[in-house]
């Protein structure tokens, strides 16, 4: 497929080889089929380049305390070696230099924000050790974006103990502003995104995983009105190379729901520039 439109893809996974082997592993252990597994750092790079991805955001995170700063310079490194590549922090409320973490990575470094995976750290949003974390973001005006929805977990998983786009609520009263990429559309609770998005005008969501997904139970025509309402919140992630489809068939299916070239573009470049202009 000939793609002639801007990408800008807000979410994409890039680890250590070491790392991502064990990602690899844990994934294949719940039974995940996952086409471009363990490939080298350069052919994911390469893929997103020949797909038409001119900037997208390094999304890091840290499933257990005292990795945070190797994971961050690795991040930091490639990104410096990669410009196209914005990077985001990894962080783990339970490290004892959160603070200076973020000092170091959101400040001296410069990277756009922080991101959060709540059911690998098993926390809620609203849990009180990670509003240090919230705070430094919210101060530096950068991005929080978090892995708040219950996707793709299913209920009375462990997992899911820790998800819930509701759990964010608090944190919005507590940091009025504060600026929130929620993955995946918020789902599986896709009503309660909407009525986040009106909420706050702070916050958007991505498309990532969830877009062209044949195991997402929502209609094209539920998608297509969501995208359609909210065209300005809505920001063009993959999820590559985590996923089960192909971020091409994303292309394909967001071509499908969001035939106005006008509303896809923002989609797929201006709005995701825009709010990466704002951390600078």
């Amino acid at each position: 497929m000939e793609v002639h439109e801007r990408i800008w893809d807000a979410h994409i996974h890039l680890f250590p080889e070491r790392l991502f082997e064990a990602i690899w592993g844990w994934f294949e252990k719940v039974g995940w089929s996952i086409p471009h597994a363990r490939q080298p750092i350069d052919f994911y790079l390469r893929f997103l380049q020949n797909m038409g991805v001119e900037k997208g955001f390094l999304l890091p995170y840290c499933h257990k305390p005292g990795m945070a700063m190797e994971l961050n310079r690795w991040v930091h490194s490639v990104s410096r070696e990669n410009p196209w590549l914005i990077p985001f922090a990894g962080i783990h409320p339970q490290d004892e230099d959160v603070v200076q973490t973020l000092s170091t990575c959101l400040g001296a470094w410069g990277f756009a924000g922080v991101k959060l995976q709540l059911a690998v750290i098993k926390y809620r949003a609203d849990h009180p050790d990670l509003y240090p974390v919230y705070r430094e973001i919210y101060e530096r005006g950068k991005l929080l974006v978090i892995h708040a929805g219950t996707a793709p977990y299913a209920p009375g998983q462990e997992e899911f103990q820790a998800l819930g786009l509701g759990r964010i609520l608090p944190v919005l009263d507590a940091f009025p502003g504060l600026k929130v990429v929620i993955p995946h559309f918020g789902l599986y609770e896709l009503d309660l995104a909407e009525e986040i998005l009106d909420f706050s005008p702070s916050i958007y969501v991505d498309t990532s995983w969830a877009l062209a997904n044949p195991k997402v139970n929502h209609s094209d025509s539920r998608l297509a009105r969501f995208m359609s309402r909210h065209r300005d919140r809505v920001l063009f992630g993959t999820d590559f190379p985590i996923l089960e489809h192909s971020p091409l068939e994303m292309m394909e299916a967001l071509q499908h729901l969001v035939p106005d070239p006008g509303a896809r573009h923002r989609i797929l470049w201006e709005n995701t520039h825009k709010l990466w202009v704002s951390t600078r």
